[in-house]
């Protein structure tokens, strides 16, 4: 063999060498036992090394020129798609057969997949729910916090209203709140509020917020005016929350002369609510024209029910008997602040009922 062919041979035994130390574009191997099992499906193949230029270094040194790791190639969305409807597909029998462990390793796996399978996973997540909460136990006790342990998923749920359930929703504020706190929670939560329609989420997302600042009240005002238009009931509990915040005149200045009445008269209650002229049950969720036997004579929104049946409305005992303490169908006869001025009011127990919320007031002085 002539010299030039015994460097060949040479060169290619090291290009060998190299290769079988080096998977290129690989990943790091899965950890044994249920999360090899969890991380191998779906997961796309590496691509094989390329082929070595003649000149490479042996093997235990830098990689030759032309043989650098090569990026991994990015998922096929309808690969993953239907990988997660395959995984979807196991969902039904092993809720059959009660394995909830297997449920948990295939939340993982549909999580795994990225943006495909997480409305997938979070249909898991609803029968794992219902195990959790005793409905469906399966005989095991599930620890609920599990199913937030990706700030993915989390992130994306909290985004994506019309295809996250509500709970999860509002579980995923408490979790990034929570654990990932370098995701600026607060930031997040703002810019879902801008456009949210849920008006329970709404408002559990504000109080999750904490004290307004200046800067939320735009916000605040907006989202009281636009579920206003509505008539969601979360319209009250928005304009409270502005004009308990230290910088609220402004804002509350400017919604008491908006257009739409029923903002002028959330507005109304809420600065009743926080300042009330004396104890009693302020009616907050009357129907519109009032109920009653007579013109004038039913409860109205801003009442404050002072007296029932001659006794003073006073104290936590009798908050908890309005009304619920009187059997269906009775007739009471109710004392109100209005106006300035008190007014007899007779309603029945089912009318005082459907008024809505009834909130017990006292002054602070």
């Amino acid at each position: 063999m002539d010299a030039r062919a015994s460097a060949l041979v040479v060169v290619a035994s090291a290009a060998a060498a190299f290769g079988a130390g080096f998977v290129y574009g690989s990943r790091a191997p899965a950890a044994a036992g249920a999360d090899a099992e969890i991380a191998g499906p779906g997961v796309p193949a590496a691509e094989p090394a390329r082929a070595a230029k003649p000149g490479a270094a042996a093997a235990g040194g830098d990689p030759p020129s032309g043989l650098e790791p090569a990026a991994p190639a990015a998922p096929d969305r309808e690969a993953l798609n239907l990988r997660a409807r395959e995984l979807r597909a196991r969902a039904p029998d092993l809720v059959r057969s009660r394995d909830a462990r297997a449920l948990l390793r295939l939340f993982r796996e549909l999580v795994a997949l990225g943006e495909a399978g997480y409305v997938a996973a979070l249909e898991v997540a609803e029968m794992l729910r219902e195990a959790a909460e005793g409905r469906d136990p399966m005989g095991l006790a599930i620890d609920m916090e599990f199913l937030w342990f990706d700030r993915g998923l989390v992130e994306w749920s909290v985004r994506h209203a019309a295809e996250a359930p509500a709970w999860y929703r509002l579980r995923s504020i408490d979790a990034l709140l929570r654990f990932f706190p370098d995701a600026d929670p607060p930031a997040l939560i703002r810019e879902c509020l801008a456009t949210e329609e849920d008006p329970v989420w709404v408002l559990e997302a504000c109080r999750r917020l904490g004290d307004p600042g200046a800067s939320d009240l735009p916000l605040l005002s907006g989202l009281a005016v636009r579920h206003a238009e509505r008539e969601s009931d979360v319209t009250l509990d928005l304009v409270e929350t502005i004009s308990r915040a230290p910088s609220s005149a402004a804002a509350m200045k400017e919604l008491a002369a908006h257009p739409d009445a029923r903002v002028r008269e959330a507005v109304a209650i809420a600065r009743l609510l926080l300042d009330p002229p004396e104890a009693g049950f302020v009616v907050t969720g009357a129907r519109r024209g009032g109920v009653g036997p007579a013109p004038g004579g039913a409860l109205r929104p801003r009442d404050i029910v002072v007296e029932v049946g001659g006794q003073p409305a006073t104290g936590h005992e009798f908050e908890l008997q309005m009304p619920s303490a009187y059997e269906p169908g009775r007739t009471l006869e109710l004392m109100v602040r209005r106006d300035g001025g008190l007014v007899p009011v007779t309603v029945t127990t089912g009318e005082l009922a459907a008024m809505g919320a009834l909130r017990y007031v006292r002054p602070a002085r």
